[in-house]
């Protein structure tokens, strides 16, 4: 019975002891997890000391930028119109990509860079060396062009991944439209991004980077008017840049209308003739009202389309207008050199009159060619031809048959 019992009581004991291995790896693990929780928390609060206490001032600063942000607001272009009030430049909406360097956060430079090259093929060396340009500027918030002249579609897929590419953005700016396109393109010109090297000095006028000005012609000649008056806007933004509300606003000014001279009609009619006469040549031709002074028309060819040159520019087309031998970008009524051939008659003519040596009715008769002494060696003779045989003429039959020989 005593035996019996024993065995009874052994029944209900633990035969299994845990080995003193297993315990004491387990509390080597347990103590390794506590090491590495307190080894974390240890970083995190060095973190915090290092951003609160040692740059939180910056942080601070730049939070306060992030949230309220004061932009301008681009005013719209004066129209050009001809004397009888046909408008012929138009603004039209121009979609551009932009990006804000100060709102992009440095370690997704690259990423940020290669979701735009993705959306609108940019390579993104180009976008990042821009991006890191910009971030060492006085003014890291004025945006930077990446790409002019945004199609609809690639528009819309870039404000599609704006929400992934914090800085990204899209400018909706007027641009000119030349209705009449290469018929007045001498006479207005265009206007473009403002040069780096002409930005130090527009700066100082109140030019953005991004905006556009005269480059040639009407466009630059009259650039102080046309442009208007930027207005601006606060607006408070999150931290990747992105409009929340606008607080305040300054309404732009747009820029005066201008009236020229100009009869678009007869630009028309002379630019055909002078076309017919040049047989595809170089040719100019000026046509001007002779008691006011005021050009009617001003015809110079060949001629180019100043659209190619404005919002995004064709650089195939601009390489061939660069490369012509005829040099259709220069204005041949006023920039181009010519002997005066013709022309200088009529101060020929009016120098003989006031001084005497002839009159209206004084007559010269041209057998198609005139000879002249030298006067050193008398039996020296220059022979100087007419354009043809026009007999006698008095004054104003000189003028009209344009005779050499008479004047």
């Amino acid at each position: 019975m005593g035996l019996l019992a024993t065995n009874k009581r052994r029944r209900w004991r633990s035969e299994y002891n845990e080995p003193q291995d297993a315990k004491s790896e387990l509390n080597g693990k347990l103590n390794l997890l506590k090491l590495l929780v307190l080894l974390a928390f240890v970083v995190l609060t060095v973190q915090l000391a290092r951003l609160q206490l040692m740059r939180g001032g910056e942080f601070e600063q730049r939070a306060q930028l992030n949230q309220l942000r004061v932009e301008p607001v681009i005013p719209s272009r004066g129209l050009i119109y001809d004397r009888n009030g046909v408008a012929v430049v138009e603004n039209v909406p121009s979609f551009s990509a932009a990006v804000v360097a100060a709102d992009i956060p440095k370690e997704r430079t690259l990423e940020i860079a290669a979701g735009i090259e993705k959306l609108l093929g940019i390579p993104a060396l180009e976008t990042t060396l821009k991006i890191e340009q910009a971030r060492r500027s006085n003014d890291p918030f004025t945006p930077v062009i990446l790409k002019d002249g945004l199609g609809q579609d690639e528009a819309f897929h870039m404000r599609e991944g704006l929400a992934k590419l914090p800085g990204a953005e899209v400018i909706v700016q007027p641009m000119r439209s030349y209705t009449q396109g290469p018929v007045l393109a001498q006479i207005l010109g265009y206007t473009g991004r403002v040069d780096e090297e002409d930005y130090a000095a527009l700066k100082e006028k109140g030019y953005l980077a991004s905006d556009r000005t005269g480059k040639a012609g009407v466009e630059a000649t009259y650039e102080q008017f046309l442009r208007g008056t930027t207005g601006s806007k606060e607006i408070e933004k999150d931290a990747s840049g992105r409009e929340i509300q606008t607080l305040a606003e300054k309404t732009a000014t747009a820029g005066d209308n201008l009236v020229l001279s100009l009869d678009l009609d007869l630009q028309k009619k002379a630019t055909e003739l002078v076309q017919q006469a040049a047989h595809g040549g170089e040719a100019a031709a000026v046509v001007m009202d002779v008691h006011t002074g005021e050009v009617l028309a001003l015809v110079s060819l060949p001629m180019y389309d100043d659209n190619i040159l404005s919002g995004k520019i064709d650089e195939a087309k601009l390489e061939q207008y660069l490369n012509d031998p005829k040099k259709p970008l220069v204005n041949h009524a006023l920039a181009e050199q010519y002997a005066p051939g013709s022309i200088f008659k009529q101060i020929t003519g009016a120098a003989a009159l006031q001084e005497g040596v002839a009159n209206p009715s004084t007559t010269i008769t041209s057998n198609g060619f005139i000879t002249v002494p030298n006067q050193y060696d008398p039996s020296v003779l220059y022979t100087f031809k007419d354009w043809r045989t026009l007999g006698t003429l008095n004054f104003y039959a000189g003028v009209t048959m344009s005779s050499d020989v008479y004047f």
